[in-house]
């Protein structure tokens, strides 16, 4: 597997990871949620984040270093997509929004990969 070097904002990513603490290494994360009525089936849902994923190296990348240079390296680990069911209601809006939150806040593991993750609550 051929590894590339980094952009711009990949070295500036990798140097905080390398230099920050740990609560502050989630500052590059996106992210994005939203609200579907209706049931959502996660198996083609998984199907499609693989497609995804297989589509955009990126998404599955890892940040390795060579020879003392931190470089882009493909993997082949699969984006992850964790499920929670919660039950309907007030308790459980709370809880979806907790589980939201904290999900934005967790630093992503550059040196293992992949550099994405989903979260179907």
């Amino acid at each position: 597997m051929v590894n590339h070097p980094l952009s711009y904002q990949q070295q500036a990513m990798w140097f905080l990871t390398q230099t920050a603490r740990a609560e502050e290494q989630c500052a590059f994360n996106l992210c994005y949620w939203m609200r579907v009525k209706g049931a959502i089936d996660p198996h083609p849902l998984r199907r499609a984040i693989d497609r995804l994923a297989g589509r955009h190296t990126i998404l599955r990348t890892r940040i390795v270093l060579e020879e003392g240079h931190p470089s882009q390296c493909p993997s082949d680990v699969a984006v992850p997509l964790n499920v929670v069911d919660l039950a309907p209601g007030a308790e459980g809006e709370q809880r979806a929004r907790d589980l939201a939150t904290a999900e934005a806040g967790r630093a992503l593991s550059v040196e293992e990969g992949p550099l994405a993750a989903f979260l179907l609550i």
